[in-house]
Protein backbone atom coordinates (compact mmCIF):
# COMPACT_ATOMS: atom_id res chain seq x y z
CA UNK A 1 0.00 0.00 0.00
CA UNK A 2 1.38 3.43 -1.24
CA UNK A 3 1.73 6.64 1.47
CA UNK A 4 -1.63 7.56 2.89
CA UNK A 5 -0.85 10.91 2.45
CA UNK A 6 0.33 10.25 -1.13
CA UNK A 7 -2.88 11.32 -3.52
CA UNK A 8 -3.61 8.37 -5.61
CA UNK A 9 -3.57 8.92 -9.79
CA UNK A 10 -6.11 7.68 -12.15
CA UNK A 11 -4.31 5.97 -15.77
CA UNK A 12 -4.98 9.59 -17.09
CA UNK A 13 -3.23 11.52 -14.18
CA UNK A 14 -0.44 9.38 -13.84
CA UNK A 15 0.27 9.70 -17.13
CA UNK A 16 -0.10 13.50 -17.53
CA UNK A 17 2.29 13.18 -14.10
CA UNK A 18 4.85 11.13 -15.46
CA UNK A 19 4.86 13.01 -18.63
CA UNK A 20 5.61 16.08 -16.52
CA UNK A 21 8.38 14.89 -14.98
CA UNK A 22 10.08 13.97 -18.17
CA UNK A 23 9.10 10.29 -18.94
CA UNK A 24 7.06 10.08 -22.53
CA UNK A 25 4.29 8.04 -21.24
CA UNK A 26 0.39 7.63 -22.68
CA UNK A 27 -2.30 6.68 -20.54
CA UNK A 28 -3.20 3.68 -23.43
CA UNK A 29 0.47 2.38 -23.38
CA UNK A 30 0.47 2.08 -19.43
CA UNK A 31 -2.94 0.40 -19.88
CA UNK A 32 -1.08 -2.11 -21.94
CA UNK A 33 1.66 -2.24 -19.37
CA UNK A 34 -0.65 -2.94 -16.70
CA UNK A 35 -2.34 -5.47 -18.80
CA UNK A 36 0.98 -7.48 -19.86
CA UNK A 37 2.49 -6.92 -15.96
CA UNK A 38 5.59 -4.65 -17.32
CA UNK A 39 4.19 -1.27 -16.15
CA UNK A 40 3.74 0.36 -12.25
CA UNK A 41 1.55 -1.55 -10.42
CA UNK A 42 -1.37 -0.43 -9.12
CA UNK A 43 -2.77 -0.89 -5.26
CA UNK A 44 -6.03 -0.43 -6.30
CA UNK A 45 -9.43 0.11 -8.16
CA UNK A 46 -12.39 2.14 -7.83
CA UNK A 47 -15.20 1.47 -10.04
CA UNK A 48 -13.73 1.57 -13.74
CA UNK A 49 -10.65 3.37 -12.88
CA UNK A 50 -7.20 1.86 -11.23
CA UNK A 51 -5.77 3.84 -9.03
CA UNK A 52 -1.24 4.33 -8.68
CA UNK A 53 1.09 5.79 -6.19
CA UNK A 54 2.74 8.72 -8.09
CA UNK A 55 6.07 8.13 -6.59
CA UNK A 56 5.70 4.26 -6.94
CA UNK A 57 5.08 5.17 -10.87
CA UNK A 58 7.85 7.66 -11.18
CA UNK A 59 10.32 4.70 -9.55
CA UNK A 60 9.26 2.72 -12.37
CA UNK A 61 10.44 4.84 -14.93
CA UNK A 62 13.53 5.77 -13.33
CA UNK A 63 14.49 1.95 -13.56
CA UNK A 64 13.71 2.03 -17.02
CA UNK A 65 15.99 4.11 -17.87
CA UNK A 66 18.91 2.62 -20.18
CA UNK A 67 23.00 3.90 -19.89
CA UNK A 68 23.88 4.86 -23.24
CA UNK A 69 26.67 3.40 -24.85
CA UNK A 70 30.48 5.46 -24.27
CA UNK A 71 32.01 3.07 -26.74
CA UNK A 72 32.37 4.47 -30.44
CA UNK A 73 29.94 1.92 -32.63
CA UNK A 74 32.25 0.32 -35.64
Amino acid sequence: MPDTTERPYTTQQLSQFLRDNGFPVSSNQLNKRRSEGTGPKPFGKFGRNYLYSPSTALEWARSRIKPIPTEPAE
